[in-house]
């Protein structure tokens, strides 16, 4: 054993240390906050019918999120709207997942 090991490293370091790798609470944040996008996305496209800018212009208020953000985050999530799309779920649908949003859908 090296000479100081214990007193400078192994008391101040934890044995179980996270391994690399492993999902942080930040990242689980984002992808969380990423998969409500995608939903809230889905949305106004598909359901509300809104224009594209109009679009990330209600995410960017309802997110308080920039327009580039919002377009990184739903490209992130790409394959959950397209999912969304296929089984073309109802605001109902949403509603059970996010009871928590309004589901009205406010056609222009």
């Amino acid at each position: 054993m090296l000479r100081g090991k214990q007193k400078i490293y192994n008391n101040l370091v934890p044995e179980n240390t996270p391994t690399a790798g492993v999902k942080n609470q930040r990242n689980t944040f984002i992808d969380n906050r990423r998969i409500k996008l995608a939903h809230r996305y889905y949305f106004y496209v598909i359901i509300c019918r809104k224009r594209y800018d109009d679009c990330i212009n209600e995410l960017s208020y309802e997110f308080d999120l920039g327009g580039n953000t919002i377009i990184k985050d739903v490209e992130e999530k790409y394959d959950l709207v397209k999912q969304l799309t296929q089984n073309q779920t109802t605001t109902a649908d949403l509603k059970k997942i996010y009871p928590f949003y309004n589901w009205v859908a406010r056609i222009a």
